[in-house]
C-alpha cells in the first residue's frame, strides 16, 4: 500500500448539494439581517417577508448541513472499507 493511500480524498455527490444549501441559507439569513436593520432604520419594507427569509434560510441551512454530515458519514464508512 501507498503511504498516501489513507489521504485519498472522495467527493460525494451529495457534498456540492449539502454546500449550496448551506450558503444559501446563510445568504437568505444575512438577507433578514440586512431587512430587519433597513426596516428600523426608517426604511419602508414589507417587514413579514424578512421572516419568511429568515425562516426559509434557516431550514435550508439545517437541511444542508444535514445532507452535509450523511455525505460526510458515507464517505468516511467507504474509506474504511477500501482500507479492509
Amino acid at each position: 500500500m501507498h503511504p498516501l493511500e489513507p489521504l485519498k480524498t472522495y467527493l460525494h455527490p451529495w457534498k456540492p448539494f449539502g454546500a449550496v444549501m448551506l450558503l444559501a441559507g446563510g445568504l437568505l439569513m444575512a438577507g433578514f439581517s440586512a431587512g430587519y436593520v433597513g426596516s428600523t432604520s426608517g426604511v419602508n419594507f414589507n417587514g413579514a417577508l424578512w421572516g419568511y427569509y429568515a425562516i426559509l434560510g434557516l431550514v435550508l441551512a439545517v437541511l444542508g448541513a444535514g445532507l452535509w454530515f450523511v455525505a460526510r458519514r458515507d464517505v468516511s464508512l467507504q474509506a474504511r472499507l477500501d482500507r479492509a
